[in-house]
């Protein structure tokens, strides 16, 4: 039987994966006073207790510092995380032959207004982008380790549309960065792919699968498409980021997958359908 491990609890991507009713799922926490789950801070990786990992245990490690702007500004505190302390941890995984599924970023890829698929080369921008790509190059010929690029993960609960939805209720006009175009996928695309590769882990070969929706979708595009669920609700104007917002993250990231469907055994959902489906489960209200 599948044992979920859930490094990075906190995310919307795990908080989403915990409200699906699946067994045997267990968490990690930096919080020594929570007795539910497990203590790990990556930044003392060798005083995790490793005797609870064995060969039934499925890593999901979620955690890192993942804004690219403390990346550049914070460089040795997200290195010791997101580099030192995760090499260390999932070495420490793979030694007990356990299975890790590394998420990792469409980042990896840099500026690329031609398509990019998972047999790409990788050119990676900003330190945060520099980071992941030196935790997969360590461990992609490791037995048991795979890696999902993310693109941008929409949800009701992803910081964007939170801000705009924020903005709606507040009736403030949002700000709106263009350009910004990533290949936005859908949440419950995501964690449905999670369920599948564990799985599916030794049928399906790929070590690398790309997280991309059917689409080149901009933030505009998105603030265009709530707009038109709530007419006259939203209010928001076009902003053009400066240079320096840009040295830590590309403007336009045309990632597609090879693989995804074949995961899924379906098409992804487009982001019409995705913010539908929020506002159905009441995520948008």
């Amino acid at each position: 039987m599948i044992k979920y491990l859930v490094v990075g609890k906190n995310g919307y991507i795990a908080s989403r994966f915990l409200k699906r009713e699946i067994s045997g799922v267990y968490c990690t926490t930096t919080d020594k006073s929570n007795k539910q789950d497990f203590y790990l801070d990556l930044r003392s990786s060798d005083d995790f207790n490793y005797n609870l990992i064995n060969k039934n245990t499925f890593v999901l490690f979620l955690a890192a510092i993942s804004s690219p702007d403390y990346c550049l500004e914070n460089y040795d505190d997200a290195f010791n995380v997101n580099v030192k302390g995760t090499k260390c941890f999932i070495d420490r995984v793979l030694s007990r032959k356990a299975r890790v599924l590394f998420f990792s970023s469409d980042i990896v890829y840099g500026e690329s207004k031609n398509v990019v698929d998972e047999e790409s080369q990788t050119n990676p921008v900003g330190n945060y982008g520099r980071m992941k790509e030196e935790v997969e190059n360590v461990f992609l010929n490791r037995k048991n380790f795979k890696v999902f690029r993310l693109s941008y993960v929409l949800s009701s609960q992803d910081k964007f549309v939170q801000y705009l939805i924020n903005c709606m209720n507040s009736n403030e006009v949002a700000k709106v960065f263009d350009p910004l175009n990533r290949s936005v996928i859908y949440i419950d695309d995501v964690i449905d792919s999670i369920i599948e590769i564990s799985r599916q882990w030794r049928e399906f070969y790929p070590s690398v699968i790309n997280m991309a929706g059917p689409h080149l979708i901009s933030r505009k595009d998105i603030a265009n498409s709530i707009s038109e669920m709530f007419p006259g609700s939203l209010d928001y104007k076009v902003v053009t980021p400066d240079k320096v917002f840009y040295q830590a993250r590309p403007q336009v990231i045309n990632m597609k997958s090879l693989y995804i469907k074949k995961l899924l055994k379906r098409d992804t959902m487009s982001v019409q359908q995705a913010l539908k489906n929020e506002y159905k489960i009441g995520g948008l209200k």
